[in-house]
């Protein structure tokens, strides 16, 4: 779904025309992935495992090679270090530490270092969406509210839905949470001018519908090609396969 929804929200794309604003993907990469997700665990029949930090040091540096990545991840829209780099990366920092305090309290049946790397993805995730137009003000309450909603819903959802990463609720939490941040506090200064909170919202929201609907229209029909290129598979090899739910 990444195409579709890059081409309307970035350059010349129609959702740009009208003022929507995403600076490194909080719609374009995170929604689309999360609704992706959402559309997939209705479909699969498979009971996976509960995924667990049996090796902490192992899931610590996974995150932290992540956190390493995302400051080119952030940084790149803005086509060179200065002058906002700076501001970006301070964002990027503070989004990660107040999510990853968030998830500490929010969330006190997990382990230490899964929260931490929860809260870690989750301050990342958030950040995309507004982190070139924002302070840092704005983006620590951003990132605070988003760590304290995605804790909540991990914590409630985790062994409901088949999605072992909670991509679902990250994702999702992340890229609304994020656009809701840009609208309340977006920096004059950092946005295109004569950029109003009530037309930035008009947008925002304008572009957050679309991408719902092409994301859960497309991965719907993606999910039906691949489907039939299964089933396909299944005639010409003799095999059955079945990765949908008892309940479609």
């Amino acid at each position: 779904m990444y195409v579709p929804v890059a081409n309307l929200l970035w350059g010349n794309g129609w959702l740009a025309k009208l003022g929507a604003l995403d600076f490194s993907g909080g719609l374009v990469v995170h929604l689309t992935a999360g609704l992706t997700g959402l559309v997939l665990v209705r479909h699969l029949r498979v009971q996976l495992p509960i995924l667990t930090a049996e090796q902490p040091g192992t899931t610590a540096l996974g995150t932290v090679l992540i956190f390493t990545g995302w400051f080119g991840f952030n940084l790149a829209p803005a086509g060179s270090f200065l002058p906002h780099g700076p501001l970006i990366m301070l964002n990027t920092v503070v989004a990660v530490l107040t999510a990853g305090l968030a998830w500490a309290v929010a969330a006190p049946g997990q382990e230490l270092v899964d929260r931490l790397c929860n809260g870690i993805n989750t301050g990342l995730v958030t950040s995309t969406a507004l982190v070139g137009f924002v302070g840092p003000q704005t983006m620590a309450v951003t990132g605070l509210v988003a760590g304290l909603i995605a804790a909540q819903l991990v914590e409630r959802y985790h062994q409901v839905w088949q999605d072992p990463v909670d991509s679902l609720q990250i994702n999702t939490t992340g890229a609304l949470v994020g656009v809701g941040g840009l609208i309340l506090g977006f920096d004059p200064h950092l946005v295109p001018a004569g950029t109003t909170h009530l037309a930035l919202a008009g947008s925002e929201l304008t572009a957050v519908g679309v991408v719902v609907l092409i994301t859960l229209v497309g991965s719907q029909v993606a999910l039906w090609l691949s489907e039939g290129c299964l089933h396909a598979y299944q005639r010409i090899r003799g095999v059955n396969i079945n990765v949908r739910s008892e309940e479609n």
